[in-house]
């Protein structure tokens, strides 16, 4: 698909709606009014707000599957170790060579058919248009695409956080969205939910909902930027104690005051949930277990994960994909390019960009072990020690790098380059390849809150196998004819 360029900064104001606030509603956290419900079955609760597990100890998956998650060659085993080792490690590597990657939570039943969404989320004449980006996150993840919800109206920017503050110091106009409803699009049969108690920097409180709905097969549901749990859902929860605390992580992986519910029950297709937060726009992610890696590669929006065990996106799909008709054609017309002057179609992903042997994809700051961890939270590192480098789903002749934490030169955002098809200047990041030092110079930076001005370009070296990326930004407008060299502030980032 041919895009027209566009300038990326004319992004930012729709993006604003995704990244300054993270929602809100008028819950304050009392004790949930109790109701009765049709089918009740016996709660569990926990004391954190994460994903469940999808590991478990069932030995099902093949050995290609366990030592190379890309299904591109048979297993190696292990060479044998010269110092002894105990019975208990040995168990424990036995253990951790039967079990899959992504293999199916217990407890949940199986999907009769197909899995499918029966039933809207929303209402389509409530969103006015669909986005696919990573909207100030550093690495790709499983809510990429971001609904966007029609205008209540305008406020400042601060407002966002704090509806009560009328004055608002930036004088930025925001286009707050409206509160609609949210329905559960399919069987749920395990709800892990939470709000958080949150502070803005001038100490005036609002609540975020989200959180993960679990259907057959134990598929995941994800929820960001909602609030106000109807009546059916606050049944639902009335079932289970919360978990409260002045401590308690967060969807959004943070440590804060608030509750959390985790518990076995049943919401039929259709049951109106939640509705949004009215303070940022929805996110809605969908990631599917029981599929090896090549399973996930031929569902819709998926792309290529070299470690998708390690990454948040490496479950990922397109969820719009996955509704009926007529809702997935409906869904679909506002999933389009509306910044030129033609609407263009955009497509669903990919939420994954891997590109073997190349620059192109998702990097980590330490080597991916052999075997998979047992527990999916030991990948290691969180995402702001991470760096990704993708091709934008508005022009794919710009390609993108996000940076977290500034270890090499470069401080917290995206930053793009016009890419080009000869030479050693500018090339997509696919056709950076061991070998050669490359340079790149940006067009245009920017971080969630506003673009930025930068006068540095970026070196970079793929080792001769591929596995490990050098980075340096050195100061700069030009790359000049090169030869370049690191100056000391380089960093490597691995598979």
């Amino acid at each position: 698909m041919t895009l027209k360029a566009i300038p990326l900064l004319l992004l930012l104001p729709a993006l604003m709606l995704v990244l300054v606030g993270c929602g809100g509603s008028s819950q304050t956290g009392d004790a949930p009014v109790t109701y009765t419900t049709n089918t009740p079955v016996p709660p569990t609760t926990t004391s954190t707000l994460t994903p469940i597990p999808t590991v478990i100890p069932t030995p099902t998956a093949k050995a290609e599957e366990l030592y190379n998650p890309n299904e591109t060659e048979p297993a190696t085993a292990i060479p044998p170790q010269e110092t002894q080792t105990s019975d208990q490690q040995n168990a424990a590597t036995e253990k951790q060579e039967a079990m899959f990657w992504n293999e199916r939570p217990s407890g949940f039943p199986d999907c009769a058919t197909e899995f499918k969404f029966s039933h809207q989320l929303a209402n389509p004449e409530d969103v006015s248009l669909m986005f696919f980006g990573e909207a100030g996150h550093i690495e790709p993840h499983e809510h990429m695409l971001y609904w966007v919800i029609g205008s209540a109206g305008t406020a400042k920017a601060e407002e966002l956080y704090n509806p009560d503050d009328t004055e608002g110091a930036s004088g930025q106009t925001i286009h707050l969205p409206r509160k609609i409803q949210l329905y559960a699009p399919t069987d749920i049969y395990r709800v892990n939910l939470g709000y958080s108690n949150r502070l803005t920097q001038d100490g005036d409180k609002y609540v975020e909902w989200g959180g993960w709905l679990y259907t057959c097969n134990g598929h995941e549901l994800m929820l960001g930027h909602i609030g106000e749990p109807s009546d059916e859902m606050l049944a639902v929860l009335a079932e289970a104690e919360p978990i409260c605390g002045e401590s308690e992580e967060t969807i959004s992986h943070k440590s804060e005051p608030g509750c959390n519910w985790l518990l076995d029950t049943f919401i039929p297709s259709g049951t109106p949930i939640f509705k949004s937060s009215g303070y940022a726009n929805l996110d809605f992610g969908l990631s599917l277990v029981g599929l090896t890696s090549k399973e996930l590669q031929e569902q819709p929006g998926y792309g290529y994960s070299i470690t998708p065990w390690r990454v948040s996106s490496g479950r990922a799909v397109c969820p719009i994909e996955y509704f009926l008709e007529p809702l997935r054609s409906e869904y679909l017309k506002r999933l389009f390019n509306d910044l030129t002057e033609q609407q263009e179609q955009l497509e669903c992903g990919p939420f994954n960009q891997d590109v073997p042997g190349t620059a192109m994809g998702f990097w980590m700051p330490s080597p991916s072990p052999k075997i998979p961890p047992l527990d999916p939270s030991e990948r290691g590192f969180g995402e702001w020690d991470t760096i990704w480098l993708f091709e934008s789903n508005y022009n794919p002749s710009v390609h993108s790098l996000t940076v977290g934490t500034n270890t090499f030169g470069l401080d917290y955002g995206g930053y793009h380059i016009a890419t080009v098809s000869e030479g050693l200047v500018n090339r997509r990041w696919d056709a950076i390849k061991p070998g050669h030092t490359y340079c790149a110079e940006f067009i245009e930076v920017q971080n969630e809150e506003s673009a930025l001005t930068i006068t540095k370009v970026l070196i970079m070296r793929l080792s001769e196998d591929g596995l490990d990326l050098t980075m340096e930004a050195i100061t700069g407008d030009k790359c000049g004819d090169g030869p370049w060299s690191f100056q000391g502030g380089e960093r490597t980032f691995y598979r």
